[in-house]
């Protein structure tokens, strides 16, 4: 007998703004779909819109390829909502993503509790515990999680941890004894690249992607190829939503700072369609992010045949053995920008070498058996 799994989510497809999340429940969905019946509750927003899906009809439940999904309207993401859908259909397991989300994860959650829902909550904070990640609005985060652990209010959830340094992200917040279920996240892969781009001293690309706030370190990325002291051409790309109008002020006057021969463009936000295309004239993805619970984006840089830079903030660790990419310590801007300076000047046949990598890498470490019984056991299939 399938189990019946309720998933709710801030924002879900077609919507892709919000980046890693949507990638990793519509993963989970499409490959486990066959053995579980999915129910996926989400807003009828694309993140950071304000302006409803076109075509799509709100608070009612609509079948797709093998799993069902109702798009709330913003009247009815409340606490009355989700006790009468709860009441509506018997629920083996609520799937929550996100641990500060009030619509989605505390409304929800609130429901099942204060009307003795009897379905299994699983949450799925989605890096959120990780040190860098818990320094943003950290007065308001700090206060959200003493009372939490003041009352007990996920005293009796199962805790679904990305990685084995997500597990202990948060044992470290919420004790030894929380429950906790490791399921990497899965990812799909396309064929591998059949052509590769040319690379030479004076022809690099680098990419950033992902959504411009302070935890993805757009403004140090930045400065980092304000530091190479080189006259090589190069450009750097910028893709993703603006989440911090602010912030991406900052990233503006350091831009304006760059070079001659640093040309960066802010290319905007792609749906996910689009992303392998887009990547065919980049080189390699420069991500010193500040906090990166999986990082699907590091595994579209690979399937595109890119190598990346990153920081020591993301699971991914050991890459220049693999010869994939580097992952620096943070702190090392001297490393980072040595780093960029071999990119820069690397020659044609050395990166089809780092290319090439990327493809056995994602094959024996990213899309594999193991992965996909660690995701149905998440879901005791």
């Amino acid at each position: 007998m399938k189990a019946e799994v309720l998933i709710c989510i801030d924002w879900f497809l077609p919507g892709y703004k919000a980046g890693g999340p949507i990638k990793s429940v519509a993963n989970i969905v499409n490959s486990l779909k066959a053995t579980t019946n999915f129910s996926i509750l989400c807003s009828n927003t694309d993140f950071g819109d304000f302006s409803p899906y076109e075509g799509i009809e709100p608070n009612c439940w609509l079948h797709q390829q093998g799993y069902r999904i109702m798009y709330l309207d913003k009247k009815h993401q409340h606490i009355a909502t989700y006790r009468e859908l709860l009441r509506e259909k018997k629920y083996d397991i609520i799937y929550l993503n996100s641990l500060f989300s009030f619509k989605f994860t505390l409304l929800p959650f609130l429901a099942h509790k204060l009307y003795r829902n009897k379905a299994d909550v699983i949450l799925a904070p989605r890096g959120m515990l990780g040190a860098g990640a818990l320094e943003f609005k950290k007065k308001k985060k700090s206060l959200f999680l003493y009372m939490a652990k003041a009352i007990g209010l996920f005293k009796n959830i199962t805790w679904h941890a990305s990685t084995e340094l997500e597990a202990s992200e948060i044992k470290a917040v919420f004790g030894e004894a929380a429950k906790i279920k490791v399921a990497t996240n899965i990812s799909t892969v396309a064929s591998a690249v059949d052509k590769l781009r040319e690379k030479t001293a004076d022809n690099t690309t680098f990419f950033f992607l992902s959504r411009i706030s302070p935890k993805k370190n757009l403004l140090g990325a930045l400065k980092m190829l304000d530091s190479t002291e080189l006259d090589n051409q190069v450009n750097f790309k910028i893709i993703g939503p603006i989440e911090d109008q602010s912030y991406w002020k900052q990233c503006l006057e350091q831009i304006a700072l760059l070079p001659d021969n640093v040309k960066a463009e802010y290319v905007g936000a792609v749906p996910n369609v689009k992303v392998q295309a887009l990547l065919k004239d980049c080189h390699f993805l420069l991500l010193p992010t500040l906090n990166e619970n999986f990082g699907h984006v590091i595994i579209e840089a690979w399937e595109a045949g890119c190598p990346v830079i990153l920081s020591d903030q993301t699971p991914w660790r050991d890459l220049a053995a693999s010869q994939v990419g580097w992952d620096i310590a943070l702190e090392d801007q001297e490393e980072f920008i040595r780093v960029i300076r071999y990119c820069i000047l690397m020659n044609q046949a050395e990166y089809e070498i780092y290319c090439r990598k990327t493809q056995k890498f994602l094959k024996n470490r990213v899309t594999t058996e193991e992965i996909l019984a660690q995701n149905k056991a998440l879901f005791r299939i």
